[in-house]
């Protein structure tokens, strides 16, 4: 599709945030597109009591929310298009108070019902809600709209210095998969592999080293409460010849980190099925590896692999709100020159 929004086309965008830097790649991307766009939280009060009252699902957080988002950004305005991404502080009245003041009021789900229930309480009442995750889609008739890639098109292919890295956010049995990954391709020299385990706050180190004590203390030299800078994420994933990723086990949607690999021409070692349901991915340059498998399983996949990299493809930012937006609704805003940007980001990049 070739349109794009008019001159002085205006989107609201509601999503978490502190996200790393999401708001700022959409908002780029939603520029490429011709909209000036202004950022709201998707949950306020914008703090930790909020996140708490939030997450809990309670009616003071949606009221908050929707008096919050009512003073700041909505009396008296109006939108060419609102995108609700997450939108976990909302309910349905707030979603219906957004039908008053966007043309085209979009909702979109970057984890799954199971992991979050939160857009349960809104996902009837916008006409377009899709989701990242297979299973949801399914399970609640919605569209599925993959992730994207942030890493620069211009970028040059990059010498394989790695043979694996793993650049994760630590929850769940994310240790646990990674010390099988390693071991089933090992023995690796320290000099063949790049890992950075992102340590979230002091009670995410408390629940995680209690669950893996013993794993917790093998890969203490890698784990950063610090997320790691974006270049330096980049060039781990574009200089390997695999990267790890884990989904979380009530997900099936595919991670931004499968796409920054795919555009880097960077195989991936997941845990998640649903990544071969993509036209983008194949037994090329995704192999299916679960917590329970045979290593010898993952062996025998490595071993069939042809000696060539794959092809490097780019899912970008404008690609995914295109889909996200739909045909109907881009084709309501008439066709007009885009705004062209040098690159798409170079900011912390998130290890979800």
């Amino acid at each position: 599709m070739s349109d794009t929004a008019p001159e002085g086309s205006r989107c609201l965008l509601i999503l978490p945030r502190n996200f790393y830097s999401f708001a700022s790649v959409l908002v780029r991307g939603l520029k490429v597109l011709g909209f000036e766009t202004v950022v709201a939280n998707d949950e306020y009060p914008e703090n930790l009591f909020g996140k708490i009252i939030s997450k809990l699902g309670l009616p003071l957080s949606h009221a908050i929310t929707r008096r919050v988002l009512t003073d700041q950004v909505l009396t008296g305005q109006h939108y060419d298009l609102i995108l609700v991404i997450k939108g976990r502080g909302l309910d349905a009245r707030t979603a219906g108070l957004l039908r008053q003041h966007g043309r085209t009021v979009v909702g979109y789900h970057f984890d799954s019902f199971r992991y979050d229930p939160g857009p349960a309480r809104w996902n009837s009442s916008l006409p377009r809600v899709c989701t990242f995750d297979y299973r949801d889609a399914e399970e609640q008739g919605l569209p599925v709209v993959e992730l994207f890639t942030s890493m620069p098109s211009t970028a040059p292919p990059a010498p394989r210095r790695y043979r694996v890295s793993a650049i994760q956010r630590n929850h769940s049995q994310r240790l646990v998969y990674l010390d099988r990954v390693l071991s089933a391709l090992g023995p690796l020299t320290a000099d063949e592999t790049f890992i950075y385990i992102f340590e979230a706050n002091a009670l995410t180190f408390l629940i995680n080293f209690v669950r893996h004590p013993r794993l917790y203390l093998k890969y203490r030299r890698f784990i950063s409460r610090q997320a790691l800078p974006y270049d330096q994420y980049a060039a781990a994933i574009a200089g390997s010849a695999f990267t790890i990723d884990y989904a979380h086990p009530k997900q099936t949607g595919i991670t931004i980190r499968c796409f920054e690999a795919l555009s880097a021409g960077t195989r991936i070692i997941t845990n998640n099925p649903s990544v071969l349901k993509s036209a983008l991915f194949s037994a090329d340059n995704a192999l299916i590896f679960a917590p329970d498998d045979d290593a010898d399983g993952l062996r025998r996949q490595v071993q069939a692999l042809p000696a060539r990299l794959p092809a490097a493809r780019r899912r970008s930012v404008d690609d995914f709100l295109r889909d996200l937006i739909g045909p109907e609704g881009v084709s309501r805003f008439p066709a007009a020159a885009p705004v062209r940007l040098p690159t798409e980001q170079t900011a912390t990049q998130p290890t979800p």
